[in-house]
């Protein structure tokens, strides 16, 4: 997780986070990006003017549904990426992200 706005929005929960790896540093192509996924059952794709829901255990998505969701234009895991619980959280969106990790 390394986008600015992110921290500013969830302020302490930010500090207390298991693991924050540093998206400029740390490339995750698709391969590693499923690994992500184990115990995951909600995917929020944030992308400008909308937001993209998968739910992994209603709608079983192909790898390739998943990918157009969560990898970005260069093909490595889009920044910020916060696992939530059950659900990954991909791009930036303040109010979902408030939503989702309160």
């Amino acid at each position: 997780m390394t986008c600015t706005r992110t921290q500013e929005v969830l302020g302490q929960d930010y500090n207390q986070a298991k693991e924050i790896v540093s998206a400029s540093k740390t490339k995750l192509p698709l391969d590693k990006a499923m690994e992500l996924l184990k115990g995951i059952e909600q995917i929020y794709s944030c992308k400008p003017n909308k937001v993209i829901h998968l739910d992994l255990k209603k709608q079983n998505p192909s790898k390739e549904e998943i990918a157009a969701t969560i990898l970005g234009p260069t093909g490595n895991l889009r920044a910020p990426a916060i696992k939530a619980g059950k659900k990954l959280i991909v791009g930036f969106n303040k109010d979902l992200l408030k939503e989702l990790t309160s």
